[in-house]
């Protein structure tokens, strides 16, 4: 995505291992003009499944991001 440049790479003073990253302009336009089709997608997608099925993928999601996340800065930690 940097080589595209849809994105941008600052590093971070007195971290050198940390870097921040940020959408270019023109990975600003990109996301403007794929994220409707994507939404677009899912919710045609998702149509098929009951509300309370939606739900529950909902809540697994999260419990997996939180699981993800928790276990990515425990092995930051060291």
């Amino acid at each position: 995505m940097e080589s595209k440049r849809l994105v941008k790479r600052t590093r971070v003073p007195g971290n050198r291992r940390i870097d921040h990253v940020s959408l270019t302009r023109a990975g600003e336009r990109l996301i403007d003009e794929v994220e409707p089709v994507y939404r677009r997608e899912i919710h045609r997608i998702m149509n098929g499944l009951r509300s309370s099925e939606c739900h529950t993928l909902i809540r697994s999601l999260e419990r997996l991001r939180t699981e993800i996340t928790d276990a990515t800065m425990e092995k930051e930690a060291g």
